[in-house]
């Protein structure tokens, strides 16, 4: 039970680090 907890964290954690680089890279796109 723990360690789905931490897996589940884990893949949160990198989904949200691609959401804040895709974000940056939108607004690098923007003049």
């Amino acid at each position: 039970m723990q360690s789905l907890t931490v897996f589940h964290k884990c893949k949160f954690v990198l989904a949200h680090q691609k959401f804040i680089l895709d974000e940056d890279l939108k607004k690098q796109e923007k003049p």
